[in-house]
């Protein structure tokens, strides 16, 4: 679970050229502007993430001009990304400003949620799944009366007992230690492109069990041809058909799960900042899961296995395979931002940012981070 709201330590405090009252505080990776004399090196600090939303409380009143929201701002020529306030303001809340340790997690303690306007969206059109009893899965299970169970448990939910919902790990909270695990190994920067998350699960059938084909938006599981963005794709784009054929060409088990998941682009989403002209969907997550342990392709096993079967499916743009190495540090290497800021999809708009992995992603538990262009943050934040 992402930590919102956390303690944290001040790296370091620098002052901002012809400011009175406020200055920079670094806290990891983190870069946010703070009340002048409110903290030294190695304090530790109250700090919530940017995409926050936090409680209306009186500690919290100066944020009500922005909704309560913590966001990317720029004062003063500087990035402000995060909100960092003294422990002290934890007394409100019932904790004993002397206990917190760095690293405590408060995100629920003190009520920060995410903001989440899809998700909020979502949840309003979403359908209770029913209590997950044994005798409802037996008679899913029916070859006739089976759909109408199937129906009434196939809606309104996300199937986390098969995949994780997609959500990649902002650099900022990723550790210099994993950054020097990485030395040597290969690893894949693709463009993180602005869209919809959309997940496609497939299983084969059986003779007593209908095939299972999922269409999910990033919260939960699609009614069939319910008219949205994401059936839209899976039936335009014939996903199903390359989802079996896919299954089929690499052996797997009938009981194994083949799970695709990507980003749709369109029209009517995100404001169109690619300027496409219909849906298109972009694979960035290609896995297998038998039901005990998942398995995560890279970028150039998926690319050798579209150009094999022949199949018509886009990727994400791969835009480097160098090594970490090039860099000292990971702050190094995202200011030197390799990858440039345009994207590589459309060279006429900024790139939201990249997302940085091992290539071989089974061996440090897919691991991975995100970079988001705060020029990218400034603009589209709203």
């Amino acid at each position: 679970m992402r930590k919102l709201a956390s303690i944290r330590k001040v790296d370091e405090v620098r002052e901002i050229p012809g400011a009175d009252n406020i200055e920079i505080v670094q806290i990891g990776g983190w870069q946010c502007i703070a009340q002048k004399g409110e903290f030294n090196i190695n304090d530790l600090c109250l700090f919530v993430e940017i995409d926050s939303i936090l409680p209306d409380k009186p500690c919290f009143e100066f944020m009500r001009p922005r909704k309560f929201r913590v966001r990317t701002i720029k004062c003063m020529k500087q990035l402000s990304q995060g909100l960092a306030k003294p422990v002290s303001l934890l007394a409100e809340f019932g904790v004993n400003p002397a206990k917190v340790k760095e690293g405590d997690d408060y995100t629920d303690k003190i009520g920060v949620v995410k903001y989440d306007p899809e998700a909020e969206k979502e949840a309003k059109q979403a359908r209770t799944r029913p209590p997950d009893k044994t005798w409802y899965r037996f008679l899913e299970r029916i070859p006739l009366i089976g759909r109408f169970f199937r129906r009434k448990t196939g809606q309104g939910y996300f199937p986390t007992d098969i995949v994780k919902k997609t959500d990649e790990e902002r650099w900022q909270n990723t550790s210099e230690a994993m950054f020097k695990d990485w030395y040597n190994q290969p690893i894949e920067i693709t463009e993180k492109l602005d869209g919809t998350s959309t997940t496609f699960i497939y299983k084969p059938g059986r003779w007593w069990k209908p095939e299972t084909f999922m269409v999910c938006s990033r919260n939960q599981r699609l009614p069939k041809d319910n008219g949205s963005v994401y059936w839209t794709i899976a039936l335009n784009e014939k996903i199903l058909e390359k989802m079996r054929l896919v299954h089929k060409f690499l052996k797997m088990s009938k009981d194994d799960y083949l799970i695709w998941q990507g980003e749709t682009l369109a029209p009517n989403i995100q404001g169109n900042n690619y300027q496409v002209g219909r849906p298109e969907f972009y694979l960035f997550n290609f896995k297998q899961f038998d039901g005990k342990r998942e398995l995560q392709r890279s970028h150039a096993y998926t690319a050798d296995i579209i150009k094999t079967t022949g199949i018509a499916l886009r990727q994400v743009p791969l835009i480097s395979t160098q090594k970490v190495e090039d860099y000292k540090t990971l702050a190094d290497m995202m200011k030197a931002r390799p990858w440039g800021l345009k994207s590589h999809l459309n060279p006429k708009v900024n790139a939201e940012g990249v997302v940085i992995r091992l290539k071989d992603q089974n061996q440090n538990c897919f691991r991975s981070m995100k970079f988001v262009n705060p020029e990218w943050s400034l603009k589209h934040e709203d």
